[in-house]
């Protein structure tokens, strides 16, 4: 995505283990390959990462999860990364979703730690993020997706894969 405003064109970063940070940037002399430029090290691994944006498409950057636990957001600023930790805890988290973006909804994250609790983060209007543990079951989950799986659309739910082989559905009832 355009992660860095203030350079023209779209930017490709990678996260290494260990924790590293890179920007990928094309060659032009060489047809599909990439110089790959160091930018920092990272206290820990980021296992996943998604790019977030206001329901009008402006960037808010990029949320990660890390084997050290925490939940960041990566901005770019003239090619230099800056980080803001959204939410921190000691259990290594795996996979990050965030809630598809409707109306007046605030912006809502869901994460997954490797003892097996599924998180649900909400954005405040400080900007901060409200955690709220929603699930806990076995450990290791795999994979998480927000999504509309109801016919009602106002009914927030998410999906999650794990080690038990299963595809659990997670639904908030409004009451």
């Amino acid at each position: 995505d355009d992660l860095d405003r203030n350079r023209p064109g779209i930017e490709m970063i990678a996260f290494t283990r260990p924790g590293g940070l890179y920007i990928l940037e094309p060659r032009n002399d060489v047809g599909a390959s990439f110089d790959c430029r160091f930018l920092q090290n990272l206290p820990g691994r980021v296992r996943d990462a998604i790019v977030l944006q206001t329901k009008n498409h402006d960037l808010l950057g990029v949320a990660t999860v890390s084997s050290a636990g925490d939940v960041g957001l990566l901005r770019f600023e003239e090619g230099k990364p800056e980080w803001a930790t959204l939410f921190q805890t000691q259990m290594g988290l795996g996979r990050i979703a965030a809630k598809p973006q409707t109306g007046v909804d605030p912006l809502v994250l869901y994460v997954t730690c490797d003892d097996g609790r599924i998180l649900r983060l909400e954005r405040r209007k400080d900007g901060s993020f409200a955690p709220e543990v929603i699930y806990a079951g076995p450990q290791g989950p795999r994979g998480i997706v927000g999504g509309r799986f109801h016919e009602d659309a106002d009914v927030e739910s998410i999906a999650i894969f794990g080690y038990s082989n299963k595809v659990q559905l997670l639904t908030r009832l409004n009451n």
